[in-house]
C-alpha cells in the first residue's frame, strides 16, 4: 500500500513538473504567465523591446504591443511583420499572442506548417482543430495554459497564442458577476453570456 502510494506520489511530482516546465519555457526572457505588469515591461525593456500602444482597456483589464516575437520555442520568422500582444488582467499576464503578418498565402502556409510542427514537438499531438473558411485553428493542452495556433490565408496572418488559464477563467466569471448584477444566479443567463 505504501509502496503504491510513494509510485503515485512519484508519478505526480514528474507530471506536473513537465507541466510547469512546459509554461516555464515559452519565453526567451525572465517573463511567465501570471507575473506582474511591471515586471513584464521591465523584462522587456531590458531585452531592448519598446512598448507600443499601452491600453486600459477596461478598470482590471489592459495590453500593449512589441515588435517582434518573444518566445524561445517558436522560431522568428524573417522578412515579416510580427508583433506581439500581451494582455494583462488585475496587472498579471492573462496571455501573449504573435501576429506574423506574411507577404503572400506560400509564406503564410509556410510559416503555418512550421509552427505547427514546433508546436506539435513540444506538447504532441493538438487536442483540437477546426477549419471555418480561410481560417484554421489548432489547440494544445499545457497545464494551466491553452496554446492556440490560427492560420487566416485570406488575411495571410498566422498568430499563436498562450493563454493562462486561472486568469482567464477568473475575468470570465467577474464579467459574469457584473452582468448579473442585482439578479439571482440563473445558469440559463450564464449560458447566454457565454
Amino acid at each position: 500500500m505504501i509502496a503504491n502510494k510513494l509510485m503515485l506520489a512519484t508519478l505526480l511530482f514528474f507530471v506536473c513538473t513537465c507541466m510547469t516546465y512546459a509554461q516555464d519555457d515559452i519565453f526567451k526572457y525572465d517573463m511567465s504567465l501570471a507575473m506582474d505588469r511591471g515586471d513584464a515591461k521591465k523584462a522587456l525593456e531590458n531585452a531592448g523591446f519598446e512598448i507600443e500602444n499601452d491600453t486600459r482597456v477596461s478598470k482590471k483589464l489592459r495590453s500593449f504591443f512589441v515588435a517582434g516575437s518573444i518566445y524561445s520555442s517558436i522560431s522568428d520568422p524573417h522578412d515579416t511583420d510580427k508583433s506581439t500582444e500581451l494582455d494583462f488582467y488585475d496587472n498579471r499576464l492573462m496571455n501573449t499572442t504573435l501576429t506574423v503578418k506574411s507577404k503572400d498565402y506560400i509564406a503564410n502556409t509556410g510559416y503555418t506548417n512550421t509552427f505547427l510542427s514546433e508546436l506539435t514537438k513540444i506538447y504532441g499531438k493538438h487536442s483540437a482543430y477546426e477549419k471555418v473558411m480561410s481560417i484554421k485553428s489548432w489547440m494544445w493542452m499545457a497545464g494551466n495554459t491553452k496554446i492556440l495556433l490560427n492560420s487566416d490565408s485570406r488575411k495571410k496572418t498566422a498568430k499563436i497564442s498562450f493563454i493562462y488559464l486561472p486568469l482567464y477563467s477568473k475575468k470570465y466569471e467577474d464579467n459574469v458577476k457584473v452582468k448579473l448584477k442585482g439578479k439571482p444566479f440563473d445558469p440559463v443567463d450564464d449560458m447566454i453570456l457565454k
